[in-house]
């Protein structure tokens, strides 16, 4: 019934996209979303934040500076998880009493 629905809604010209769209595995839903750019810098859109427009246009005009910047944000916001899990374990670790794990 859920199939007879979807291709209702798509016309003619697109059901045997409909269909095979419906027939996908898991799989190759997952590999579909991996795929997918997070950015793309071709689209322009208004309804964006200016910080996503801005970095888009840098993108467009200077790629490898975009890239550095993208790369070191990246590598800040885990080193900041990162420390922020060594200062619970550390934590914990003087809250019982044990200082030494060992």
């Amino acid at each position: 019934k859920k199939r007879r629905m979807h291709a209702q809604c798509v016309s003619r010209a697109l059901r045997h996209v409909a269909v095979t769209c419906c027939q996908r595995t898991p799989e190759e839903k997952l590999q579909q979303f991996l795929n997918a750019p997070l950015i793309d810098p071709l689209t322009d859109g208004m309804d964006e934040p200016e910080a996503l427009r801005w970095f888009k246009a840098l993108v467009r005009q200077d790629y490898y500076l975009a890239e550095a910047i993208w790369a070191g944000l990246y590598i800040s916001i885990c080193l900041i998880f990162a420390q922020q899990l060594v200062h619970l374990y550390k934590a914990n670790l003087i809250a019982s009493g044990r200082v030494f794990p060992w």
